[in-house]
């Protein structure tokens, strides 16, 4: 085994806060006694506090209480990976995530006509919601779409556009149906 790895596995065993035989440590290690005894001097080169006790009893371990001193690695050695930068997909990370969520194919969809322009409603609809894309005389369409099917609707009733269902399964214009009838109910009429 490596040195610098012998020194960092002998470290992780002493920080588990027991107390180990000099024999037990040896044979973890895979070293010989007087290997073990050079680590462990070296280890309080570095800082480690690591206190020894003879006889029958015997060991090491790491002192109690006492701080210890961070192991600093730079990000390629932790890691131990080099992973080279990419350029996203995208002209940012919102779009792209955005797209990648609109990409997954969705159980629930709505097609709606929403009175403005894309400009007028880019920042009133959010871009989770879908694309806008212009359709006819100041509206533009939107296709949204969702995992469950009350989220889209209650996302759908919460627009901030004057909007029209072109298209929506038979199921979501039920829920549609059932929050208005909730919605009319809490107001009372």
């Amino acid at each position: 085994m490596d040195p610098t790895a012998r020194i960092l596995r002998l470290l992780s065993l002493l920080q588990t806060y027991r107390h180990w035989s000099g024999d037990e440590l040896s044979g973890r290690l895979e070293v010989s006694p007087r290997t073990l005894r050079r680590d462990v001097e070296r280890l309080r080169e570095l800082g480690y506090p690591v206190e020894t006790s003879r006889g029958t009893y015997g060991g090491y371990q790491l002192a109690a209480g006492t701080r210890i001193p961070p192991l600093l690695l730079d990000g390629p050695v932790a890691s131990g990976v080099r992973v080279p930068p990419r350029e996203l997909p995208a002209e940012d990370a919102v779009s792209f995530v955005n797209a990648a969520l609109r990409s997954r194919p969705q159980p629930f969809t709505a097609l709606l006509r929403v009175r403005g322009s894309v400009d007028e409603l880019r920042d009133r609809i959010p871009r989770w919601m879908g694309e806008l894309t212009p359709d006819a005389d100041g509206t533009c369409l939107l296709r949204a779409g969702a995992d469950n099917l009350e989220w889209l609707a209650l996302s759908l009733v919460r627009l901030d556009a004057e909007a029209e269902l072109v298209e929506g399964s038979e199921e979501l214009v039920a829920e549609l149906t059932r929050l208005r009838t909730g919605a009319e109910q809490l107001v009372g009429r």
